[in-house]
């Protein structure tokens, strides 16, 4: 009896120091990013840069946030592009910033995780036509779902080869119906 009471209270004594295996607390990731916007039969690529931070609150799951901004120009967008008459020349800028639930698998070599984000999103145009130029700017609901892979170089750095992500922006202000992306990202990630 002695001898089971002893072993039962070694293994709670060092149960937590094996459970309390060593994952980062925070990360944080920083690198280019692609985005793919769609809408109807119309379609746009734009490149720009992303930032996220990870706070894991245990080795498998943590709280993320992104903030992202992509950028880029629109030539004869009214569809016609053999049409003179018209002629308009468009430059976009998306920010986004999106948190949610992060759940990741962790070995000493690499590092995947899946995420669902939700957020918002910030989407400015300005248009030069033949007459005066306008600027319309909408702020609109987002969501995203993804995930990606790390490869661990040393204990607090990796580099991330490949995150894509779908989501879509749920706005009216630039058309009908909502704008479905796809977003590829790679990059650093520090591990704190």
């Amino acid at each position: 009896m002695k001898r089971s009471l002893l072993a039962i209270a070694s293994l709670l004594m060092f149960s937590g120091a094996l459970l309390a295996q060593d994952f980062p607390r925070v990360e944080v990731f920083g690198g280019y990013q692609i985005l793919r916007v769609s809408q109807d039969d119309y379609g746009k690529t734009l490149n720009g840069w992303r930032v996220s931070m990870a706070g894991n609150l245990n080795r498998y799951f943590g709280i993320e946030g992104v903030v992202s901004g992509t950028y880029g120009d629109f030539y004869d967008i009214d569809g016609e592009p053999d049409d003179p008459d018209i002629d308009v020349n468009a430059r976009i800028r998306n920010y986004s910033y999106l948190f949610g639930p992060r759940f990741t698998a962790r070995s000493k070599v690499v590092t995947g995780f899946a995420h669902f984000l939700l957020g918002g999103s910030r989407t400015s145009v300005s248009a030069a036509a033949s007459d005066p130029n306008a600027t319309f700017s909408s702020n609109a609901f987002a969501w995203a779902v993804g995930g990606g892979l790390d490869l661990n170089l040393a204990k607090h750095f990796a580099v991330r080869p490949a995150q894509f992500d779908y989501g879509q922006i749920r706005t009216h202000d630039f058309g009908p119906g909502n704008v479905n992306s796809l977003t590829y990202s790679a990059g650093a990630v520090l591990k704190f």
